[in-house]
């Protein structure tokens, strides 16, 4: 199944893209996802595991199971004051 991630802020810069649309298989976990990024994009990998996810505008577990038509984005960590 297909799947589209958005890659915001540093996530961006890692990736070199804005976003990309990428093949998972059924079942794929929102922690399992992380693989299959960090082998399409390798320059993001050390970063990953930073990142929270988001999948269709609301933060989920690492057990979320991703669905055909998700969108999912990369939510690198914010502070701020």
């Amino acid at each position: 199944m297909e799947i589209r991630i958005f890659f915001l802020g540093p996530a961006r810069d890692f990736s070199g893209v804005g976003t990309a649309t990428l093949g998972v298989s059924d079942g794929t976990t929102a922690a399992s996802v992380r693989a299959v990024i960090a082998a399409k994009f390798p320059r993001i990998s050390a970063a990953l595991p930073t990142m929270r996810i988001a999948v269709n505008q609301s933060f989920v577990s690492d057990e979320y199971k991703l669905q055909l038509g998700d969108e999912v984005a990369l939510i690198p960590p914010v502070s701020g004051g």
